[in-house]
């Protein structure tokens, strides 16, 4: 069971050890403390991996709902029609 300290992690994840310490520190990674050493277990690591995996969307291109340009077209369209202008 390897363990490794918040500049490595942080360093692994390409963020700074002060946001690796807000995680522990909410308590949202666990961690093992030895005297005033924070220690990370890998298993922690790969948990909080997995449980803030988001996965990929569905292609914009591929959606059925229509856009926003074209929302905005057809609300364009009905006013003057209505005459409104």
């Amino acid at each position: 069971m390897a363990r490794y300290s918040v500049r490595q992690v942080a360093e692994l994840w390409g963020v700074s050890p002060h946001t690796v310490y807000n995680l522990v520190e909410r308590r949202e990674l666990s961690c093992v403390r030895i005297g005033r050493s924070v220690r990370i277990r890998d298993e922690d690591i790969e948990e909080y991996e997995t449980k803030c995996h988001q996965p990929a969307t569905q292609n914009p291109a591929n959606d059925n709902r229509p856009s926003r340009v074209t929302d905005l077209q057809d609300i364009a369209r009905r006013i003057r029609s209505s005459g409104d202008m």
